[in-house]
């Protein structure tokens, strides 16, 4: 994972089958990884401290390479890096974490989602 800048909106670079440069954008709630000329996405809230990652698209032409399990680690190291907490709303994203245990400590308890 490599983090770089762009008018001092941070990009993350990530390497699976396909390399995708993700950015955070805050007027659509997405994270957006262009590629090839098709847009993989995931769709977020921000509300009580944490990301409510909601929903999950990655375009056919970039299925079966690694585009959809790419996006979501990327997005969960940016929201990692950022020192925030998250909802996985996705079965995509849920099942991402279910697969690397390594991301559970970025999941908001009810505790916290209470307490707030």
């Amino acid at each position: 994972t490599k983090e770089k800048s762009i008018n001092n909106t941070p990009i993350f670079h990530f390497m699976a089958s396909i390399t995708l440069d993700i950015t955070k954008n805050e007027a659509k709630k997405q994270f957006e990884a262009p590629h090839n000329g098709h847009l993989a996405f995931i769709t977020y809230m921000y509300a009580r401290g944490a990301s409510y990652l909601t929903h999950t698209e990655v375009p056919q032409e970039l299925e079966g390479q690694g585009g959809g399990s790419a996006l979501v680690k990327g997005v969960l190291d940016m929201i990692d890096a950022a020192d925030e907490k998250l909802w996985p709303l996705c079965p995509f994203v849920a099942a991402y974490i279910r697969r690397h245990p390594e991301y559970k400590q970025l999941l908001a308890d009810e505790n916290e989602r209470i307490s707030e």
